[in-house]
C-alpha cells in the first residue's frame, strides 16, 4: 500500500473503500478503514495513533455534527478537515501521527 501525501486530500471513495484482497488477519478485506481501525495485526500501533488523535477527533466531531456529513475516523485521519473548526496545526499533527503509523505497520509512504 503506497500512500502519497497528495492522494490523502482527494479521498476518492473507491481508493478509500475499494475492494481489496483478503487481509492476512483473515477478518476482512484489506482496505484503508480495515487497516486503520480494525486489523488485529496492528493493535499496538493503532493504539498510538488513536492516543495521538483522540482529543482532536472528539473536539472536531462535536462541531462536525452540524457542519459535516458523516465524519468518521478514517475520513478524519486521512482527509482535509471538513470545516474550519480544525486548526491547521491540529491537521498537521494528525497527518504526522498517520505518517508514523504507516511504517510501524510495515506499509510504505
Amino acid at each position: 500500500m503506497l500512500i502519497k501525501r497528495q492522494r490523502l486530500v482527494k479521498c476518492h471513495a473507491e481508493e478509500l473503500y475499494g475492494v481489496g484482497e483478503m487481509c492476512e488477519c483473515g477478518q476482512d478485506k484489506e482496505s484503508v478503514p480495515h487497516v486503520l481501525l480494525h486489523c488485529s495485526r496492528f493493535v499496538e500501533a493503532r493504539s498510538e495513533l488513536e492516543d495521538a488523535t483522540e482529543d482532536i477527533y472528539t473536539y472536531a466531531y462535536t462541531y462536525a455534527k452540524s457542519n459535516c456529513y458523516g465524519l468518521d475516523k478514517v475520513t478524519f485521519i486521512i482527509c482535509q478537515p471538513c470545516d474550519n473548526n480544525i486548526l491547521k496545526k491540529d491537521n498537521i499533527f494528525i497527518k504526522d501521527a498517520l505518517f508514523q503509523y504507516i511504517p510501524q505497520i510495515g506499509m510504505k509512504v
